[in-house]
C-alpha cells in the first residue's frame, strides 16, 4: 500500500507570480492614497488578501487527486467519485473550475481510511459550504470541543473517538 504522503495531488502547480484574479482581489481593497503611499488599513487588507491566497493555494496543493484517493481507500476511481457526488456524500471533493480535476482535501483521511463520522459531518455542513470554509472548520481548534483545558479541532475530536454530536452541532453553522 502506498502511503498518502507519497501521492502528488492532481492540481495546478503553484504560480511564481500573482494571477490576474489574485491581482484583482488585492486591488479591490488596495486603498492606495494619492501620493502612492499605502494607508495602514489598505496594507492590512492586502496582507489579509495575500494570506487568503496562500491558504487557498495550500488547500489545493495539499489535496489528493481522484486516483490517489482511490488507491488510498483501495476502491475504484468510479467508487471514489461516487462517494464524493452521490447523496449521502462520503467524501468531500472540489474543483477550481470545470477544466480542473477533482481534489480531495487531506483532512478527511486518517491513515488509509476516512475520518470517523465524515458522512454525517458533510451532511450537516451541506453541499454549498465553500471548500476553504470546510477545511478551516475541520482543522481549527474550537472552544466548543474541549476536554479539561485542551481544545480540539473537529478532525482531531473525531479521530480521538469522542462523541460526534458537538461537531455535528457546530457543522450546521458553517
Amino acid at each position: 500500500m502506498v502511503k498518502p504522503e507519497s501521492h502528488r495531488p492532481h492540481a495546478r502547480p503553484e504560480p511564481v507570480e500573482l494571477s490576474s484574479l489574485e491581482i484583482e482581489i488585492l486591488m479591490s481593497g488596495a486603498g492606495i492614497e494619492a501620493k502612492g503611499r499605502t494607508s495602514s488599513a489598505a496594507q492590512d487588507r492586502r496582507d489579509r488578501a495575500l494570506s487568503l491566497i496562500r491558504e487557498c493555494r495550500s488547500l489545493v496543493t495539499e489535496s489528493y487527486g481522484l486516483l490517489a484517493v482511490a488507491e488510498l481507500l483501495e476502491i475504484s476511481p468510479e467508487e471514489t467519485w461516487g462517494h464524493a457526488h452521490r447523496e449521502p456524500r462520503g467524501l468531500h471533493a472540489f474543483r477550481l473550475d470545470g477544466d480542473c480535476p477533482w481534489l480531495f482535501p487531506r483532512w478527511q483521511f486518517w491513515g488509509s481510511n476516512r475520518i470517523p463520522g465524515l458522512r454525517s459531518i458533510l451532511a450537516a455542513a451541506g453541499k454549498s459550504v465553500h471548500p476553504l470554509s470546510l477545511s478551516r472548520f475541520m482543522l481549527t481548534k474550537s472552544v466548543d470541543l474541549d476536554i479539561g483545558e485542551e481544545c480540539y479541532s473537529p478532525r482531531d475530536w473525531l479521530i480521538s473517538g469522542l462523541d460526534p454530536t458537538p461537531v455535528l452541532m457546530i457543522a450546521r453553522d458553517i
